[in-house]
This record gives structure tokens, C-alpha cells and sequence, in this order.
């Protein structure tokens, strides 16, 4: 007598891994009963739609992780590393060294030892350029990654952008164009840039606080970058000025009800 195995048709090799990594990560986070507020942000990033944000549409093998040190990329290094190791995946990281602070240099080592620790490919694009303004560096930020990631043949290239970054970007836009532009929109002109590269930005819908309460959880060695706090950037204006205005006079859940309209 043969044996027939009859196999659900949708019940992909993705849909298996995605839901192995889901149960992996979930024995790895709940080892206590009492679930305290950093653990229901570890909840958040353990569930499926994290997850699904990685593997939906996104076949690739190699990925290149944009590293700041910040706490919103050091958590996308802590969780991506965490799952290369379940799915065989090829994994580097790049740093981009604007050279805006007089201790770049010890800081990008320090950066480079800590990756190399982790045993992973890594990478460094230092300007050699005055480099004036925030646009200015964010499109050389682009064009170095993007160099990088042809060059050492990744075609994912992952971002630590957040909910919190969405909005500054759209208020910035907003207040220098009167265009209502999002993190998302320069997603798409980067894809019409570079056709083969695909981008992922997996923490678009957490916020900046949520991202440090994951760190604090982790204890993971996070990089306090002082220009975030130059408020002749605008978008540290946007962030340090304007939005605690509008909450505190016009609408405390300002963030939350644009992030749900974004």
C-alpha cells in the first residue's frame, strides 16, 4: 500500500520558517509570568506583523544592515543577528561616518570591534566631503550604502527608521514644501533609483520610546550621538520643539493620531 501525504498548498517554506522564528523568539522572551512594560514591547516585537514585515515579498539571502549605533539600529543588529541564525542568511553591516564630531574616528572603531565580535561582515563609508546640511547627508548616506551593497553583492538593504522618524519627516517636508511626504515616499524613489536593491524598514511602526525600552531590556550597547541634539537641524527643531508644543497645546496624542493617517 502507498502512503499518500496530502500537503496543504498554502503552507509555503516561508510561512514554516516565519512561524518556527515566531515560536523561537517567543520561548527566548518569556521567561517570567509578569509581564512588565518593556516585556509587552518585546511582545510587540515578537508577534507576527514584526515578522511578517521581514519576510513578506522579501526572498532575499543577503541583507546589509545601515548601523548608526543609535538605539533604533542597534536594535534592528540585535534582532537581525538573532535571525540570520535561524535562516542561514548572509549578513553585513554598514556604518556611515559623516565626521561631524571630533571623536568620529574612536567612535567608528569602537563600532567595527563590536561587529567584528559578532562575527559579521563590516564595512565603513567615511566623508571626504563638507557635507552642509541634513539633505545633503542623507543623499550621501544612500549613494554610499547603495554603493557598498552592489559592490559586496547584498540585495536587501535594512534600515532602523521609525514610526517616531515617519513623522518628523512628514512635518518636515510639510513646513519646507508644503508637501506631504513620508519615510515611505523616499522608499520609492529610492527603488526607482536602483531597480535590483530592495529596501526594508521593519520598525515603521514602532516609536523612538519603544526602540529604548528594547535596548534598556537588552542591555544592548547603545551610542548617544550628540548632534541629535544641535538644534541647528531642523528635524532635532521638529523634534525637540515643536512636536512637545503641539502635544502639550493642541493634542497630547499628536503622534498616534498622524502615525494612524501616515
Amino acid at each position: 500500500m502507498v502512503e499518500q501525504r496530502i500537503e496543504n498548498p498554502r503552507v509555503t517554506s516561508s510561512t514554516l520558517v516565519l512561524g518556527n522564528t515566531i515560536k523561537t523568539i517567543q520561548k527566548m522572551f518569556y521567561k517570567k509570568k509578569k509581564i512588565s512594560v518593556q516585556q509587552s514591547v518585546i511582545h510587540k516585537f515578537s508577534k507576527q506583523k514584526f515578522l511578517a514585515n521581514i519576510f513578506k515579498n522579501n526572498k532575499s539571502k543577503s541583507m546589509l544592515l545601515a548601523i548608526s549605533g543609535g538605539q533604533d539600529s542597534i536594535s534592528i543588529l540585535f534582532l537581525f543577528n538573532f535571525l540570520q541564525k535561524l535562516n542561514n542568511w548572509k549578513l553585513g553591516i554598514v556604518h556611515c561616518n559623516h565626521m561631524w564630531q571630533s571623536d568620529a574616528i574612536i567612535n567608528a572603531s569602537v563600532m567595527s570591534v563590536f561587529i567584528k565580535e559578532l562575527n559579521l561582515n563590516y564595512y565603513e563609508a567615511i566623508s571626504t566631503i563638507s557635507i552642509k546640511n541634513e539633505e545633503e547627508a542623507r543623499l550621501w548616506r544612500y549613494q554610499s550604502i547603495t554603493k557598498i551593497a552592489t559592490l559586496h553583492g547584498y540585495e536587501l538593504i535594512v534600515t532602523g527608521h521609525t514610526a517616531s522618524d515617519n513623522i518628523e519627516t512628514f512635518m518636515l517636508s510639510f513646513l519646507r514644501n508644503c508637501q506631504l511626504k513620508t519615510i515611505k515616499d523616499q522608499k520609492k524613489s529610492a527603488k526607482k533609483s536602483n531597480i535590483r536593491l530592495q529596501y526594508l524598514r521593519p520598525l515603521l511602526k514602532f516609536s523612538r520610546f519603544e526602540t529604548k525600552l528594547f535596548c534598556e531590556k537588552y542591555n544592548l550597547p547603545v551610542k548617544v550621538d550628540i548632534t541629535n541634539k544641535n538644534l541647528t537641524f531642523q528635524r532635532n527643531r521638529i523634534r525637540y520643539e515643536l512636536l512637545p508644543y503641539i502635544r502639550k497645546f493642541f493634542n497630547k496624542n499628536f503622534d498616534n493620531t498622524l502615525f494612524l493617517n501616515l
